[in-house]
């Protein structure tokens, strides 16, 4: 895929990725709610790891989750299994509750 390529070392991508998924936290609903396109390339083409996994689940479980995010992941994770098994896994590692809809 020619976007992976362009992650591996590109600190402007990861200076986005930072502010996207971990700044932002996810939480956001008119920021998420219209970036939903790039979170979503961002967690299939950027390496997993616990903070993008901790920022999915919380924004899954808080009282107003953004539907329209987690439908696109689960999309993501239909079309890539690796994608949905590491993001399993990582959520194990880290004790962290994997809600139904990413089960």
């Amino acid at each position: 895929m020619v976007v992976k390529r362009h992650f591996k070392g590109n600190d402007f991508l990861k200076a986005i990725f930072d502010i996207a998924i971990i700044q932002k936290n996810l939480t956001d609903y008119k920021w998420v709610n219209s970036k939903c396109d790039l979170i979503v390339c961002f967690i299939e083409n950027y390496p997993l790891n616990p903070q993008t996994v901790k920022s999915v689940i919380d924004m899954s479980q808080q009282p107003y989750p953004i539907k329209w995010l987690i439908k696109r992941i689960q999309n993501s994770f239909s079309l890539f299994p690796s994608l949905k098994a590491e993001f399993s896994k990582i959520a194990v590692a880290e004790s962290l509750t994997l809600p139904s809809e990413f089960v």
